[in-house]
């Protein structure tokens, strides 16, 4: 996220978002009655003259503001859209008081004045300022592999494809295939990597697969840093694989996603033991928050978006973060969503034991 601008007595922040991670914070940043600007497109119709009936009229690009009624990702690889009634536009436009939707893309300039800000938002903001580690994970067999791209906000699954092998009895036609078949996948992870500025990439899969497509890989680019991992799949599933068992730990612990699943796991594992340092449910991570118990916080984001309960949400986030703890937020993409819904969306492990067991 490029920071052009911030003025935090006034909340208002001019911004350009880079990556995903970054449209993604954005959804969850621009809240209701929020005002956001910025250049976009506009179908204008001449008026009617003389009772002659208008043309079609143009599309024009105009700078417009809005006051916010709601946001949401158009496509997990898609634009932000930015909904609300118009509050500023050009004099000879007359639109104000109508709806319209900004899209916010990838390398959109946009301003953003909000209502009220949180430390912890203003924190996250400065962390997405400063550019983190992404990773490329491709789960590899001979004749199928699944390319995903491992970040923030999620895992994207990028591209599947598989292949027909000639027979064992074929040998020197099945190794060309092989070869063949791993080379166009090697050079894909390339052209992945240069366009998400990606230099980790995990390959992983069952068989030795991984071990001649790291080969070919290494040559074709060798300041790519490639670890190789053992998983039973070589398909999604291989990739969520080599989520769980936190291969390549030296690359994945920069990433949110990673931790919070790993967080979930031990909280179940708590949980499945009787230990009592795990709160989870709303009232009960407030009761550990506000004093100091909470070591680490996991908080579903589709909950940050009910104006029911986002503001007591962040409060307790706010606390956690004022006594050290850490707090991690988990897209409802994550393979472990589910587990965190059926426990009240927010799972807390402490530091101590708060209540008897």
């Amino acid at each position: 996220m490029r920071i052009l601008e911030a003025d935090l007595k006034h909340n208002s922040f001019e911004l350009i978002p880079e990556c995903f991670e970054d449209l993604h914070f954005l959804g969850l940043f621009i809240k209701r009655g929020d005002h956001v600007y910025s250049w976009s497109s506009r179908h204008v119709k001449p008026e009617r003259e003389g009772g002659k009936r208008p043309d079609r009229g143009n599309r024009l690009r105009v700078y417009l503001g809005i006051e916010v009624e709601d946001t949401e990702i158009s496509g997990f690889r898609g634009a932000l859209r930015v909904r609300g009634r118009i509050i500023e536009a050009p004099e000879w436009l007359p639109v104000k008081g109508r709806y319209h939707t900004l899209t916010v893309g990838m390398g959109t300039r946009i301003r953003i004045i909000k209502q009220a800000i949180t430390n912890f938002e203003i924190k996250r903001l400065k962390r997405l300022s400063k550019r983190r580690e992404r990773v490329l994970i491709v789960s590899v067999d001979y004749d199928e592999a699944t390319i995903a791209l491992l970040h923030d906000s999620g895992i994207e699954i990028i591209e599947r494809r598989s292949t027909t092998i000639p027979g064992k009895r074929e040998v020197g036609v099945r190794d060309q295939a092989i070869t063949a078949f791993l080379k166009s996948v090697a050079e894909n992870v390339l052209n992945l990597a240069r366009r998400e500025n990606v230099k980790n990439v995990i390959i992983a899969g069952p068989g030795l697969a991984k071990t001649r497509l790291h080969k070919i890989l290494s040559g074709l680019n060798p300041n790519l840093r490639i670890f190789v991992e053992d998983v039973t799949s070589s398909d999604e599933s291989g990739v969520y694989e080599v989520i769980r068992r936190g291969a390549g730990l030296r690359v994945l612990r920069e990433c949110e996603l990673a931790e919070a699943q790993r967080a979930l796991e031990e909280a179940l594992a708590r949980i499945g033991r009787g230990n009592a340092r795990i709160a989870y449910g709303i009232d009960e991570v407030q009761e550990a928050a506000e004093i100091g118990a909470v070591d680490i916080l996991v908080v579903g984001e589709v909950m940050l978006k009910n104006p029911a309960i986002s503001n007591r949400l962040v409060s307790i986030m706010e606390l956690v973060d004022e006594y050290g703890g850490k707090v991690l937020l988990l897209s409802p993409k994550a393979e472990l969503y589910p587990t965190l819904r059926n426990l009240g969306g927010i799972v807390a492990l402490l530091r101590y034991a708060i209540k008897a067991t």
